[in-house]
């Protein structure tokens, strides 16, 4: 029979489990786009920007850095830049995502939202390169 005391050890325990599946290595894009013109390539990923709500912070003639709040305790900051037919995204900044430098032997490790992020970003980035085709 279980008592009130030995459940709490239990208890702790799992939920330490369930935050740490929370985690995943950090996603930082990568990709190539079949699109040669640099000024098509940035109103494609501003026009991304803001479909999915990031406010563009800083507009450069090959990247932007763009921000996501979720709530006043939760946002990313971002880093899309593009050189010929490549766009990368890279996080600057997080606050409320769980964000660790040194993950245990697996590098970066970040809340499984801001990946979410960065994939939907990607993958429309894609989808309206592919519109302009």
């Amino acid at each position: 029979m279980c008592t009130k005391r030995s459940l709490i050890p239990l208890i702790f325990l799992l939920c330490l489990a369930l935050s740490a599946c929370t985690q995943q290595p950090l996603l930082s894009p990568s990709f190539n786009i079949p699109m040669n013109n640099p000024k098509r390539v940035h109103e494609v990923i501003r026009e991304a920007l803001v479909r999915r709500s990031w406010v563009i912070i800083k507009n450069e003639p090959s990247a932007f850095e763009a921000e996501y709040k979720r709530g006043p305790q939760i946002s990313a900051r971002i880093r899309v830049q593009h050189a010929g037919s490549n766009v990368s995204i890279r996080l600057l900044d997080s606050s409320g995502l769980n964000y660790q430098p040194v993950g245990t032997g697996q590098g970066p490790m970040i809340h499984r939202t801001y990946n979410n992020w960065v994939t939907k970003l990607e993958r429309d980035i894609q989808m309206l390169v592919g519109a302009q085709l």
